[in-house]
């Protein structure tokens, strides 16, 4: 290859390359997640050896979320579920869900009286998932949210970021950005007798496109992302 094709090739930028350089194994506050200068080490790997039994819903029929998830599974069981494709309308009733769905549908199983905790962590997320989570917060569904993003949700979503981390930090809420690309939710009630963990390969945004998820009711599960993902990253964002 060509110098100057080289040269070509380097002056060439990324549309999407406008958020600040950031190094990976920094946590960012929502108000300095740009300049934080505190390292860290990244999360310990823990490897859970359980024998489970695998439940797989597939839903080319285009159910809603509520027909496709009708009751949370006991602990030794999980549930692969691979969505449709078609992205989502605002509250999965029609057919159609985004990882998003999730979120207020496991909160009124786990805790249908109110007052869930709840752990979200996603690459980015969209203006409904925004609402939706200001909803649960002003409604007593949900008592108290932490939200991990990477600060890439901050500088090309700033109006969305805003309205969101404003009323989550209101309702004594936290958080906290970092190099993120994980994409999970963990909800408990008020004694944690209750609890239910799902990960996927979706944001929480819509996507028109084939996405798979995976949802598990066992405490060992829950535990492990809460404390090796979301007190990771605040235990480190409160004591840098």
């Amino acid at each position: 290859m060509s110098d100057d094709l080289l040269d070509l090739l380097n002056s060439i930028r990324d549309p999407e390359e406008k958020a600040p350089q950031l190094k990976p194994d920094k946590v960012y506050a929502a108000v300095d997640y740009h300049s934080v200068e505190a390292w860290v080490n990244p999360p310990v790997a823990v490897t859970l050896e359980q024998a489970q039994e695998f439940v797989l819903i597939s839903d080319l029929r285009k159910q809603s979320l509520k027909q496709l998830v009708t009751e949370l599974p006991p602990p030794d069981k999980a549930l692969f579920v691979l969505a449709n494709g078609i992205g989502a309308e605002p509250i999965g009733e029609r057919g159609a869900f985004d990882f998003g769905a999730f979120l207020p549908v496991l909160v009124d199983m786990v805790c249908p009286g109110g007052g869930a905790t709840a752990h979200v962590s996603t690459w980015t997320l969209n203006r409904r998932a925004a609402w939706n989570m200001v909803d649960m917060l002003a409604s007593g569904k949900l008592a108290h949210l932490v939200l991990a993003t990477d600060p890439y949700f901050n500088t090309h979503k700033r109006d969305v970021a805003s309205y969101l981390i404003y009323h989550i930090q209101d309702y004594g809420g936290r958080y906290v950005a970092f190099r993120n690309h994980t994409k999970v939710i963990c909800i408990a009630n008020a004694d944690r007798s209750s609890v239910v963990t799902i990960v996927g390969s979706a944001n929480l945004s819509n996507q028109p496109q084939m996405e798979q998820f995976v949802l598990t009711t066992a405490p060992a599960v829950y535990d492990f992302f809460v404390n090796h993902l979301f007190n990771w990253a605040l235990d480190v964002l409160d004591n840098r």
